[in-house]
Order: structure tokens, then sequence, then C-alpha cells
């Protein structure tokens, strides 16, 4: 009998540390969250965080704020990128036959793929607890909280 209250005395002192580890894992999960740039899985939860009640955890008003504004400046940064790369894909396969326009359209995969991976970055960063500050964008994040 006194093991089995003490037994239960022990789990309930336990209980409160796994629960705010379970609360830790999931602010952070939800911040990953914020930087999966697919379906535009990223947007919805930035702005969840911000609209929500959420808004009053620095954590993750923090990232909520940093990847909704590299979306924004991304969506910028991208459709010049495409601007100029059918301007200089034109240009380009008319002195090279063709051959200066698979060069653009390589470079403009190429830098969506560098894009990709970096939102995958401040996924991980954010998963794991960290406030990294995107560079440029963190500063005026940091800013706005």
């Amino acid at each position: 009998m006194a093991n089995k209250a003490k037994r239960k005395e022990t789990e309930a002192k336990k209980k409160p540390e796994t629960m705010k580890a379970s609360k830790a894992e999931d602010q952070n999960l939800i911040a990953a969250l914020c930087y999966i740039p697919f379906m535009w899985i990223g947007i919805i939860a930035s702005l969840a965080i911000l609209l929500t009640k959420n808004k009053e955890n620095k954590f993750l008003k923090f990232h909520a704020t940093q990847a909704i504004l590299f979306y924004i400046i991304s969506i910028f940064f991208f459709m010049a990128l495409m601007i100029c790369g059918w301007i200089l894909a034109i240009v380009a396969a008319i002195f090279t036959y063709g051959l200066g326009g698979l060069c653009v359209g390589l470079f403009v995969v190429l830098i969506a793929l560098v894009w990709i991976a970096f939102m995958f970055f401040a996924a991980w960063k954010a998963f794991n607890g960290e406030e990294y500050e995107i560079p440029f964008v963190g500063k005026i994040a940091r800013e706005h909280m």
C-alpha cells in the first residue's frame, strides 16, 4: 500500500515537468511550421499565430512575424527574378541559339532550391527552440514584436 501511494506521489511530481516539456515541444513544432513553404502551410500557420491568443508568446510571435516578412520579401524577389529571367532568356536565346535561355532557367531553379533549403534550415532552428534571425528580416521582426 505504501509503495502505491509513494508511486502516485512520484508520478504527480513528474507530470508538471512532462507537461512543460510537452508544451515547449509543441511551441517548437508550431514555430517550425511557420517556415514550411509547401501548400501555404507556413503562411497559414504564421497568420494563425498572429491572429490568435498565441500572439502573447514571444517565441511564436517572433517566428510567425519573421516568416511572414520573409514570405513577402520572397514573393517580390521571385517576381523580379522571373521578369529578369524572361528578359535574359530572350536575349540569351537570340545570341546563343537557345542555350542561354536554358542556363537562365537552370539558374532560377537553383535559386528556388536554395530558398527551399533555407526555409527548412529556419524550420529546423525553430524546432530546436532557437530564435534564429534571418539576415535583415530577423531584425525587422524583432522590432515589430
